[in-house]
């Protein structure tokens, strides 16, 4: 178990990136089936704003 927060954010992506298909199937049952785009879309945006300034604090 880590207490690094770039590295729990970063395997939060990874694994919302594994279950993309999965999220939008499950969210077109009962939505408009976009939660998987939005959550990698935002989980992509955090990465990249770690990436951009990696010496501070997430």
């Amino acid at each position: 178990m880590t207490t690094d927060p770039s590295l729990v954010l970063r395997t939060y992506a990874d694994a919302a990136h594994t279950a993309y298909e999965t999220l939008t199937a499950l969210d077109q049952l009962s939505g408009d089936g976009d939660f998987g785009d939005n959550l990698c879309e935002g989980l992509d945006r955090v990465t990249g704003a770690l990436d951009a300034h990696p010496d501070e604090p997430p």
